[in-house]
């Protein structure tokens, strides 16, 4: 038996991708719902395209009562696990089943560039440790007969299965060449700019950019161009200001039912360039789309106190990744 864990559409394409890379039999998915309708959404035509031998969904609720649902739900398909897959791997979920489970390889999985900050602050160190979580949710699974423990000795059966490039992994890492997603696709060139929307980059907070900003820098994307602009909103968004992007003559707004890199082929849509911040998918669309002009925005430059992990995530697109920059004058 095979556990594939995940709670967004990008984790799910991840999953899809290793179970055919590894040709893996009896595939139990996990999927940990958040609170989210966009996101639900994207999962479930996700998984309308790909079969799965058994599916366990649950939905948000506290620690003490989803976690022994998750080990309950696991155990009535078997005790022994062959590979576990996720991309949470100091997660409570990922502990939980680590702790009640005979596992003999454990893979972590895509979530985007998360992994970067996953990679620096865990896997390139070769003797990295779980934080312990804490006594009381410890005790209280106990007492409902699920163990919770940090777990040293997982790091030897650990790999890393990624579309990106990684530096300083202490890990092996097997590269995921996207074939499940290059079946998919369809090429069609027009000329139209793509934008992709991100969440916790745009807002109100001194380590965010002005909403403001956000506004020009499309406006200036629209004046370079002399094209229409098709926005991509991620499923995160903050509704009310993707309201007034609506408004914006020269903008056609585009509500996603899958992650881009499908939504493209299965909604017909071709494009010219696209252009974002820091989107993982700025990379896969580079990779899997070569008509498409693809550009970042480095959005520290118009950010009172950018993040480290914002500034980190910047040097990797550059350096590593190595996508233009498009860059404009601040308002």
């Amino acid at each position: 038996m095979n556990v594939f864990i995940i709670n967004s559409p990008l984790q799910l394409l991840s999953a899809i991708e290793a179970k055919l890379q590894f040709n893996t039999e009896n595939n139990i998915l996990v999927i940990m719902y958040c609170s989210d309708p966009r996101t639900e959404k994207q999962i479930d035509t996700l998984i309308s395209m790909h079969s799965w031998s058994t599916i366990i969904p649950l939905k948000r609720q506290s620690k003490t009562l989803r976690i022994p649902k998750l080990i309950n739900a696991i155990k009535k398909c078997s005790n022994h696990i062959d590979t576990l897959f996720s991309s949470s791997i100091d997660n409570i979920n990922c502990q939980a089943i680590l702790s009640n489970f005979s596992i003999q390889k454990l893979y972590y999985i895509d979530d985007g560039m998360s992994l970067i900050n996953f990679n620096n602050k865990y896997l390139s160190h070769h003797n990295f440790k779980i934080p312990q979580p804490n006594l009381f949710l410890r005790l209280t699974l106990l007492a409902q007969g699920v163990k919770l423990r940090t777990h040293d000795d997982f790091v030897h059966k650990l790999s890393v299965f990624t579309m990106l490039p990684i530096k300083h992994c202490s890990r092996p890492i097997i590269i995921n060449p996207l074939t499940w997603l290059k079946s998919n696709i369809t090429i069609i060139k027009e000329k139209v700019i793509g934008f992709i929307g991100q969440a916790e980059i745009v807002g109100n907070k001194k380590n965010e950019l002005p909403f403001e900003q956000h506004i020009h820098l499309l406006t200036k994307i629209h004046q370079e161009n002399g094209a229409k602009i098709i926005y991509f909103p991620h499923r995160r968004e903050n509704i009310e200001q993707l309201k007034h992007i609506a408004e914006l003559p020269f903008l056609r707004m585009h509500n996603p039912t899958l992650p881009l890199e499908l939504e493209l082929a299965i909604a017909n849509i071709g494009l010219s360039k696209l252009i974002g911040y820091t989107s993982t998918a700025l990379y896969s669309m580079d990779h899997l789309y070569k008509n498409i002009e693809v550009s970042f925005i480095k959005p520290s430059q118009y950010i009172n106190q950018p993040t480290e992990n914002l500034l980190e995530i910047e040097r990797y697109i550059e350096e590593t990744l190595m996508i233009n920059k498009w860059d404009s004058d601040p308002i």
